[in-house]
């Protein structure tokens, strides 16, 4: 299934390009929805087949638009390339036709360095960039790029292999090759005229996945072969060398019970390490799926088969159900249909299996992503079959609660809240039923850290008091009480979820020294590091979408970041903002990941970087005296702008699901509205 390069700082294929999870600061984990749902339709290209889907913002305007390589029934009618553009409301224009090749596979990435999406077209022995021109077109590329070994070209993932910045791609070859290339981008919308050969030591080699497998910051492959008569199916792992070829020779894993047909990488057990998930294709039924979980060297476990639908041949990953965990969706070519099989960052699988028959006779390459806007991850699948219709569209209808800072009735939205510190009393009213509660649990001298430490999927109440060090937590889940020792008087409390377990864990920042220290809910494991000077303002959040939450912090003096990324260790230190400005990071655009984002008191302006599309936006929404307060409070999976205006006790929402403004009078001078409790000030 072809991959492609969408950061050159983080290796991810394009199955993910939308993770669809609300993101608060801290961030925990989704109840999610008890089985994945979709709503079904379809449309069609003159009855083509189509041999390969991909996704990407293809003209720059922040929606997810479609390429396939289309083959006519008959080979007879012509075998273009197809662009259509979507209009983020799940539909999309008439499709506009481009070079392609029979049978053709599909990437993007930007192989001339002007900053717009190429097309790569890979078929029979050759590679064809086309140049994107930014507004959804590409021009021919009059000299495509031939292989000379020959051999049909079955896969191409796109990466930076050697570190140069420029885009190169990993292809394998059937036939009298069998081999597996690296061609190197030379920077100008082309590669380099000698090809790397990996040493792949199997037959037939179907599909690749790239990924960082040792931890060494080189990307490395893996490589799915058919296997013929006395060599047997397996996966070949070759660790890169960071300069375009490999360390050592391939390590080879036998694959059972079918040919291993496509493979996909990812965190399926939720350790922090890569692992791969190889779609068995076999004429038997049910089919197998073989997990190979990683080590973190480059080792994995040996074939741990799964059962699946019948004939599985394209597999990617996604979080269909909303509760943060991988699910593995693969399609089933020899029944017609769809597999999804759920799991869990924290336990793995097996898990839960869901077949969604489809009315196409031949299901094979797929796209994921969010192509309604409404934050959920949808399935687009190519009919290979070459008969009505060319495409099946599935658009998710998956609704969970997603866990926030102020969602104590659970029901996926935030409530309007305050803490009264005059009385003890926390006063909220529900989104769920309108109606209004009023709690004791606190005085005026303690810190409200609201969180969902028992991890049912609601906020729980809960105060830090900085004279005892203590936590005073009243779980949702059992109405018990949770007392815990943790951090001195001075401390800022930082709860939020570090260990990915779907709980909050009790955390202080110490500005003193610039520590962090965690206590982490899933083994009792304490956590101590050195993030942060003094003067700076924490501000934790899941920033690189892993499920945990990362250490971060604002500087006021310079206005810059420091994010430390739990994923990959990699440090951000963005600047972004000035002193006196109030950092104010949530999931404005709902791709599960944390943003960067300031609100200025001066001129009541929010200013967003968008970690989806890369962007930063301005927009005016309250003013100088105003608490910034952003939460989902629609339930549509993204952060709304909110002010609470302590001189009326007024609440203003602009809501990301319509635009609408909600106004709410809910508390009074002094009140210490909830949504911010974890925001700097």
């Amino acid at each position: 299934m072809p991959r492609t390069q969408m950061s050159r700082k983080h290796l991810i294929n394009f199955s993910l390009a939308l993770f669809v999870m609300v993101l608060l600061s801290p961030r925990v984990r989704a109840v999610g929805c008890a089985a994945p749902s979709f709503n079904v339709s379809t449309f069609d290209y003159n009855g083509f087949g189509i041999s390969s889907v991909i996704a990407a913002d293809f003209n720059d305007d922040g929606k997810l638009d479609l390429a396939a390589a289309a083959t006519s029934p008959d080979n007879g009618g012509g075998t273009p390339t197809l662009v259509l553009l979507g209009d983020g409301a799940g539909n999309f224009r008439p499709p506009t036709a481009f070079q392609g090749a029979y049978r053709a596979t599909l990437a993007t990435g930007d192989f001339n360095l002007d900053g717009k999406l190429d097309l790569v077209v890979a078929a029979q022995s050759y590679i064809a960039i086309l140049p994107g021109n930014g507004l959804g077109g590409f021009l021919s590329q009059a000299q495509p790029f031939y292989l000379s070994q020959g051999g049909q070209i079955t896969s191409v993932s796109v990466e930076d292999f050697d570190h140069d910045d420029y885009p190169a791609v990993v292809v394998t070859t059937l036939g009298i090759s069998n081999k597996v290339y690296i061609l190197r981008g030379n920077g100008f919308g082309s590669f380099y005229s000698n090809p790397l050969p990996l040493p792949f030591t199997g037959m037939w080699p179907e599909d690749t996945a790239v990924g960082d497998f040792n931890r060494d910051g080189n990307v490395d492959v893996a490589v799915a072969s058919y296997g013929y008569i006395s060599i047997q199916p397996a996966v070949d792992i070759i660790l890169g060398d960071g300069r375009g070829g490999s360390l050592a020779n391939a390590l080879t894993y036998p694959v059972a019970l079918g040919q291993a047909r496509t493979v996909d990488a990812g965190d399926f057990n939720g350790d922090g390490i890569a692992d791969l998930a190889v779609a068995k294709y076999s004429t038997e039924s049910p089919g197998q799926i073989a997990l190979m979980f990683g080590s973190g060297t480059g080792s994995f476990s040996g074939d741990a088969s799964m059962a699946t639908g019948n004939g599985p041949a394209f597999i990617a990953h996604q979080d269909f159900n909303l509760d943060r965990g991988l699910d593995l969706v693969l399609t089933n070519y020899n029944a017609g249909g769809v597999t999804i099989h759920l799991g869990n960052q924290v336990n793995g699988y097996p898990g839960s299996v869901f077949n969604f028959p489809l009315t196409m006779p031949r299901p094979a390459s797929f796209a994921t992503g969010d192509f309604n806007g409404d934050a959920r991850p949808d399935i687009i699948i190519g009919n290979f079959g070459g008969a009505y219709p060319s495409f099946t569209q599935m658009t998710n209808t998956c609704t969970a609660p997603v866990l926030h800072s102020a969602n104590f009735d659970g029901d996926g939205r935030s409530d309007i809240s305050v803490y009264r510190p005059s009385n003890g009393y926390w006063y909220m009213l529900f989104s769920s039923d309108n109606s209004f509660q009023a709690y004791p649990w606190g005085t005026g001298t303690d810190k409200i850290v609201p969180a969902d430490y028992d991890g049912d999927g609601k906020t729980d109440i809960a105060i830090f008091r900085p004279d005892e060090g203590k936590w005073y937590v009243l779980q949702s889940s059992n109405h018990l009480v949770k007392l815990q020792n943790w951090g001195v008087a001075t401390d800022v409390p930082v709860p939020g979820d570090y260990d990915g377990d779907g709980k909050s864990d009790f955390a202080v920042f110490r500005p003193q020294s610039g520590s962090w220290f965690i206590l982490q809910s899933s083994n009792g494991a304490v956590r101590l590091s050195q993030w942060g000077v003094s003067t700076d303002s924490p501000v934790p959040g899941d920033y690189d979408g892993d499920n945990k939450t990362d250490i971060a912090v604002f500087r006021q003096t310079t206005g810059k970041w420091y994010v430390f990324q739990s994923s990959d260790n990699i440090t951000l230190d963005p600047q972004f903002g000035a002193s006196g400005d109030m950092p104010v990071p949530a999931d404005y655009d709902g791709d599960g990941q944390t943003d960067i984002a300031y609100f200025r008191p001066t001129n009541g302006t929010w200013y967003i970087s968008s970690s989806m599309s890369r962007n930063t936006r301005a927009q005016q929404w309250g003013t100088n005296g105003d608490v910034p307060v952003p939460t989902d409070y629609d339930g549509d999976g993204r952060a709304d702008l909110a002010v609470f205006r302590p001189s009326a006790g007024s609440w203003y929402v602009l809501q990301s699901s319509n635009n609408q403004v909600r106004a709410q009078q809910f508390g009074q001078s002094g009140d210490v509205p909830i949504p911010s409790a974890l925001i700097p000030h």
